[in-house]
């Protein structure tokens, strides 16, 4: 494990997340989603300042105001995930903003 200080977050997301995520969307308990995707965060952040770490960046990101650049890559998102990203837009957003945000994604999804 010294060798990839990584691996542990892999594991835990790899196993016990997923696994976890899987089993309360089984037994219908949504109210534990939340908690789920915090953790996920929690990992991710725990994992990317382990990489970071074992190799560290050339220059930190270009990201500024306006930038869109990252913006324009389609990434996998689970279900906690989306949903949670869904409670956020709805309780955020007018009906007309989120269902057009949500034509835009099915749109890109059928690209694939």
């Amino acid at each position: 494990m010294a060798d990839n200080p990584s691996a542990a977050y892999e594991q835990i997301l790899e196993t016990g997340l997923r696994e976890r995520t899987r089993a309360t969307m089984a037994a219908g308990d949504e109210s534990r989603l939340g908690d789920l995707v915090g953790e996920a965060i929690a990992l991710a952040e725990g994992l990317l300042t382990s990489l970071r770490a074992a190799d560290p960046p050339d220059a930190p990101a270009a990201c500024r105001e306006g930038c869109a650049h990252c913006c324009h890559y389609q990434v996998a998102v689970a279900a906690p995930e989306a949903l949670t990203i869904a409670a956020h837009l709805r309780a955020t957003r007018g009906g007309d903003e989120v269902a057009t945000l949500a034509a835009r994604c099915a749109a890109l999804a059928a690209q694939e």
